[in-house]
């Protein structure tokens, strides 16, 4: 009879730890479904280059993720080794590290953010149907789509 109340607990057990994992399955998909639901937005030069002075944010801002984490360390090593009481040579090296990290992120955090932005408009140029955003659309009319009026848009044929 312990036996058999045993293996029970322990299915209870198995089944609930399957049901949550199952629920965090779904979860997972279902925030990553609204997330490629929701339209992208372009990234502000001036908001990321203002980001970029705290080092890494700028890039983390226009989602260069691997760039502002190692800006990130890059500035926290140089910080942590130049205040660590060391004048020597190794001291200056660390502040030349934390220095030279935080410039480029203030330089770099701005186009970091036109990079961003190119690759959207890359990738709405290359979406089939959306003739609005299309360089063949402003080619074939000369002026940009979106600001025209619907009855004068031409669909492409």
């Amino acid at each position: 009879m312990r036996r058999i109340l045993a293996i029970a607990a322990l299915a209870t057990c198995m089944c609930a730890t399957a049901s949550r994992v199952d629920a965090q399955r779904t979860n997972v998909s279902a925030l990553d479904s609204a997330r490629a639901a929701a339209p992208k937005k372009e990234k502000d030069p001036t908001s990321a280059t203002l980001l970029g002075f705290l080092p890494g944010v700028g890039h983390l801002y226009a989602e260069e993720l691997n760039r502002g984490w190692l800006i990130i360390l890059l500035y926290g090593v140089g910080a942590g080794i130049s205040m660590n009481g060391r004048t020597d040579t190794v001291g200056k090296v660390g502040g030349a590290l934390a220095i030279g990290g935080f410039l480029f992120s203030v330089i770099d955090a701005g186009k970091a953010a036109r990079r961003y932005n190119a690759r959207l408009a890359k990738e709405r140029a290359s979406v089939p149907g959306d003739t609005l955003r299309s360089p063949a659309a402003f080619a074939r009319t000369g002026r940009d789509v979106r600001r025209m009026l619907p009855d004068e848009l031409v669909p492409d044929r």
